[in-house]
């Protein structure tokens, strides 16, 4: 009889065990999923406080570069109207240099802005995919141990029949031994 009692007794410690070990483990699967969901949001609060000031910059932007551009037309026509002027005494060489070169850093110019829209657009892409590849990957280990926490109760049902049939089988020898 105190064989079964001590058998009980341990086996209620370990129960007991194993539901701290349980709750510990829920209590720090929230707490990693919170720090998760934390730098997630203070990474989407990051982004899209940018997200919104970034449109009137752009805006800004804009302007100045049709500003420019404008700038840019006047000289070219003003430096045109000066070749015209001097067409009917003579072409000035220098003045077709000039305005070629406008023209040719005016269009590299252009071209280095695209470049950089074109860098900007990508590292935030490359950013947006790695965030929703985290988010993906955590959901997914998420998923995984929700899974494993469903699991244990199977596990739980074969653990209890175990031990079931072992006290059965230890009540099962106590007796034959009383017969004997």
């Amino acid at each position: 009889m105190e064989e079964i009692k001590m058998v009980r007794e341990e086996r209620k410690q370990l129960e007991w065990t194993r539901q701290q070990l349980l709750r510990k483990g829920k209590d720090l699967l929230a707490q990693n999923r919170h720090r998760r969901n934390q730098a997630r949001d203070s990474w989407k609060k990051k982004y899209f406080e940018t997200k919104k000031t970034t449109a009137p910059l752009e805006e800004h932007l804009r302007n100045l570069r049709q500003e420019l551009q404008l700038f840019h037309n006047k000289v070219l026509h003003q430096l045109q109207a000066r070749e015209k002027a001097r067409r009917q005494g003579r072409s000035s060489e220098k003045n077709e240099l000039i305005i070629q070169i406008m023209k040719e850093s005016y269009e590299v110019d252009n071209l280095k802005r695209k470049v950089e829209d074109a860098k900007m657009k990508l590292i935030t892409e490359i950013k947006l995919r790695k965030q929703a590849a985290t988010e993906l990957r955590d959901l997914k280990t998420e998923l995984s141990q929700k899974k494993n926490q469903s699991a244990p109760s199977w596990m739980d049902w074969k653990h209890n029949v175990g031990q079931s049939t072992s006290l059965k089988q230890l009540l099962h020898r106590r007796q034959e031994d009383c017969s004997s």
